[in-house]
């Protein structure tokens, strides 16, 4: 029987299970939240050095002005004003080995988009068929499930006849800066739906947090957390999820130790498991832990056997990231104060200059640099024990290829700090994770609700936005199955409707295929002119004359795709 007031169990501590706390404990329902480490946030979090007591974020996050149901978060839960708490940037810069930097910023205006155009960071005729790809990516229906339609965004761009090799190269290189996977195997639907909710709010590009994650993010999570009477439970995982007739009707609980090495936690051998009953279980985990939960346990309790489709997450692809804190003796010279990635770099580095974001280091006198390696398995050594040397090692000297001011004898090693997030991987959006990925909620275990992530939201990619969106549609799908005070709120997000996707995409549409003319006649020139023609010049040269039948078709089938969904927009059709 359901007790008087709901009680609710989340699993996970991440910013998933703590926005479902947060908007349940405020309407008064009873939360208890198992997080496996001694710290909150999952891949938003901070840990802190037992030697210098210095916090160290897990990686340096950008967070998108499409954020809404983050922002409100942060405004309306926590009370917090965004412009105190984070600074607005409009540019992110590329910094090739010869030390120049490149910058791209948002596009929102003509101006803008021209800084982009002939920015440096590809020739103009690549950064404008760049540009025309994003806008036909996004002009693609969203079907995910569809066999046909489940591609990588580097299958996308290859299929299409205005496409050169180098625009293929920017969306590899965005997509390995940002989440560490390469384009041939991320999901462009996925992609998709990220670009077009960015188009939509594209000014200011990205904001950052004045300070570290735990000081002035998770720190206030938990203040209220505890205000509003939420039992914390760290250091405890859930290991086993027992499966009744009406739903989920127990876990099993045991303590665990860190590893304040590897960042890894394991199950504490004189800790004896215990076990609490289930009203409601919010699993807010990583996709691989729920998938490997929904199997254990005994044949008729277990998850699978009611959810048999669940084992499927064990598949997720996620992908780890290692960071080093730099802190150095004195002040370097010639730093920006932006978000700077390096091209060509084997680990794909890039790097912020903490000492100009953090409120409390700006008025130092030393440099303090993150330095992030997308490319985890550039590394030299499993990032455990003695190799964690020799991933220091080998990320500053890829680092002082781009940064000679960048020297040993400056640093601060005692303060420096370098760790992984082995054991809370990002999830990745692969192509094949468009058929597994989980709903809120689910009929046959009516009392479980899923959030992270990598369950199904508007958001696309994984984002920490689309961990939020998830906690807010886990916690209103609780909240509709046993009502207690005020629905939950889910801020849908805004994007430009098809009809408008469809004509900026005509628009751009001459200029994209003329860039393509010349690119191939760039490249097809400049290889009898260094008497080293490609070959497959052949292929190049019938490629030029076949290119206007292309244009027309692309023009015939975008004006036809317009003129329907502006139809659609003008009568209230989808």
């Amino acid at each position: 029987m359901a007790s008087p007031t709901p009680t609710v169990t989340i699993a996970g501590g991440g910013i998933a299970g703590l926005t479902a706390a947060l908007k349940l404990a405020r309407r008064g329902y009873a939360v208890t939240v198992y997080e496996d480490r001694p710290f909150l946030g999952g891949n938003l979090s901070a840990h802190k050095s037992p030697k210098t007591g210095i916090y160290h974020d897990i990686y340096p996050h950008m967070f998108s002005s499409f954020y809404h149901n983050l922002w409100s978060l942060v405004e309306d839960e926590l009370g917090m004003h965004r412009e105190d708490a984070f600074e607005p940037r409009e540019v992110v810069k590329i910094l090739r080995d010869d030390g120049t930097y490149v910058d791209m910023t948002d596009g929102a205006s003509v101006e803008k988009a021209l800084r982009n155009l002939f920015g440096g960071v590809l020739p103009p005729e690549d950064m404008l068929i760049w540009v025309y790809s994003m806008l036909d990516l996004m002009s693609q229906p969203g079907y995910r499930r569809q066999l046909l339609y489940r591609e990588s965004v580097n299958s996308f761009i290859r299929s299409r006849p205005y496409s050169t090799d180098r625009a293929a190269l920017l969306h590899d290189y965005v997509l390995l800066v940002v989440w560490s996977a390469h384009s041939y195997g991320v999901s462009a639907a996925s992609y998709r739906d990220f670009f077009r909710l960015t188009l939509r709010h594209p000014s200011p590009l990205t904001w950052v947090l004045k300070g570290d994650l735990f000081t002035h993010l998770m720190l206030p999570i938990l203040k209220k957390l505890e205000e509003l009477g939420v039992t914390v439970k760290l250091g405890h995982r859930v290991t086993r999820i027992m499966v009744g007739d009406q739903g989920v009707k127990q876990i099993k609980v045991q303590e665990t130790t860190f590893d304040s090495t590897t960042h890894t936690t394991h199950l504490d051998p004189e800790k004896q498991p215990f076990t609490e009953p289930v009203e409601h279980l919010i699993l807010a985990t990583s996709p691989k832990v729920m998938g490997t939960l929904a199997q254990w346990g005994e044949t008729g309790e277990r998850l699978v056997d009611h959810l048999p489709w669940l084992s499927e997450a064990r598949q997720a692809r996620a992908e780890p990231i290692a960071v080093l804190d730099l802190y150095f003796k004195k002040r370097l010279e010639d730093i920006p104060a932006e978000h700077v990635s390096l091209w060509d770099s084997p680990m794909n580095l890039s790097f912020l200059d903490l000492s100009q974001v953090w409120d409390e280091l700006r008025d130092g006198d030393v440099t303090a640099l993150t330095v992030a390696a997308s490319n985890y398995y550039g590394l030299p050594s499993e990032a455990r024990g003695t190799g964690v040397r020799q991933d220091i090692e080998a990320m500053v000297a890829e680092l002082q290829r781009y940064l000679p001011q960048v020297q040993l004898e400056d640093i601060d090693f005692d303060k420096s700090h370098f760790q992984t997030n082995l054991g809370d991987e990002l999830f990745i959006n692969d192509v094949a994770s468009d058929t597994w990925r989980p709903l809120t909620a689910h009929d046959e275990v009516p009392n479980l609700y899923l959030a992270g992530g990598y369950c199904v939201n508007d958001v696309g990619m994984a984002t920490v936005e689309a961990a939020v969106t998830s906690g807010l549609l886990a916690a209103r799908a609780l909240h509709e199955r046993a009502p207690l005070g005020e629905p939950v709120d889910v801020r849908l997000h805004e994007a430009y409707p098809d009809s408008v996707i469809h004509m900026l995409k005509l628009g751009l549409m001459p200029a994209a295929y003329q860039a393509k003319w010349w690119a191939d006649v760039k490249g097809i020139a400049a290889g009898c002119t260094s008497g080293k023609p490609a070959s497959d010049w052949g292929r190049e040269l019938a490629s030029l004359w076949s290119l206007p039948a292309h244009y027309a078709l692309d023009a015939w089938e975008t004006s036809v795709a317009w003129y329907g969904c502006l139809w659609n927009d003008l009568m209230g059709g989808s």
